[in-house]
């Protein structure tokens, strides 16, 4: 399930948004303009649902009925994949160029995967090849990362999808995203286990939670204010910098003796930092809707998601190797370390890139 979810996910946001943008172009609109418009509401969508969702389940936990919760949450869910279905449904029905691919997609994508084919045949046949079945994956931010590892795996056995990925322009962008990916200070489940271990009560962390989920929506209506005024390469930057400056607040909280004074500098700075990834996370979004040609689209996206997938695994493999919750600071460097890198590739790899052309 989760695997089709996040394919359903990548052909939505990395192809369909795409597609339907281009029909909007051709009836009048800017397509940078409506790319603009949509990624926010759907980024919206998602916040304001990780707002409500926890906020939800808590009340029906309350009820002290944990049965009556879970058959609760299941009718939820399947309710929601009807209306899911129903709404895709009828997009695809309504714009014909979903239902047709250009013929020089086609031969294009025909061309690479007898390529990759004939490759993978030859490597096998010289005693070098891996005869066992990868299992697909893609990214996931809780304990299914071990899917993305496979998929990545299975990416790099077929070089060809990791080249092309590596050529596109915004290559360095989409590095710097899944890094990212590696910093665990996020109220996800190490922090929280964290928090609790200083003393913070469960309640307290699921407010916390949907503090950072509102402000992340601030995130949102930032974007849509900056890239209608500067570049998407300058709204990344001063996103990622943003994000860079709120997490050295909670990395200087390691050194702060009074526990008050650091919990409050570690949550604020957490918190606070959703802005700035927001705002980068729509500004990557976007660059790879503009820039990644229709061709390799799905290649991208996939190659993407994968490597979002492995750094976030990465991160929940140092949980086992330091399992101690006063090694935290461990895992607070290697997230503040991963976020400036993350930062001096968007800066070199993409903003002054830009700039030269």
């Amino acid at each position: 399930a989760d695997v089709l979810d996040k394919a359903f996910k990548v052909a939505i946001e990395k192809d369909w948004v795409v597609v339907l943008s281009n029909e909007a172009a051709s009836c009048g609109e800017k397509k940078s303009s409506w790319l603009r418009e949509t990624n926010v509401a759907m980024k919206q969508i998602d916040l304001s649902c990780k707002i409500i969702a926890p906020a939800l389940a808590g009340g029906l936990v309350a009820t002290g009925d944990l049965r009556f919760t879970a058959a609760a949450v299941g009718v939820l869910n399947f309710l929601s994949i009807i209306v899911e279905y129903s709404c895709t449904e009828m997009i695809y029905k309504v714009t014909p160029r979903f239902a047709s691919k250009n013929a020089s997609v086609r031969q294009a994508q025909n061309g690479n995967y007898k390529s990759n084919n004939l490759t993978n045949s030859q490597h096998n046949q010289n005693g070098n090849g891996d005869h066992s079945n990868g299992e697909e994956g893609v990214i996931s931010s809780g304990a299914n990362n071990d899917d993305g590892w496979c998929c990545l795996m299975k990416i790099l056995k077929q070089d060809g999808m990791l080249k092309t990925y590596f050529q596109q322009p915004i290559a360095a962008g989409g590095v710097a995203l899944s890094l990212l990916y590696l910093n665990i200070l996020t109220f996800g489940s190490i922090m929280t286990a964290y928090l609790v271990f200083r003393g913070v009560r469960m309640d307290v962390i699921g407010t916390l939670r949907g503090i950072s989920c509102a402000i992340g929506l601030l995130g949102t209506v930032a974007f849509h204010f900056s890239a209608a005024r500067i570049s998407l390469e300058a709204t990344g930057l001063w996103a990622i910098i943003l994000q860079f400056i709120c997490l050295s607040v909670s990395y200087y909280s390691l050194f702060v003796t009074d526990n008050y004074w650091s919990l409050f500098m570690l949550i604020s700075g957490v918190c606070a930092s959703r802005i700035g990834l927001w705002v980068f996370d729509i500004s990557i979004s976007q660059l790879m809707q503009e820039m990644v040609a229709e061709e390799v689209r799905g290649v991208v996206g996939g190659v993407q998601n994968s490597l979002n997938a492995m750094l976030g695994l990465l991160a929940y493999a140092l949980g086992m190797l330091f399992p101690d919750p006063k090694e935290f600071h461990i895992y607070v460097v290697t997230g503040f370390s991963a976020v400036g890198v993350a930062m001096l590739l968007w800066f070199f790899g993409v903003y002054l890139k830009m700039r030269q052309k």
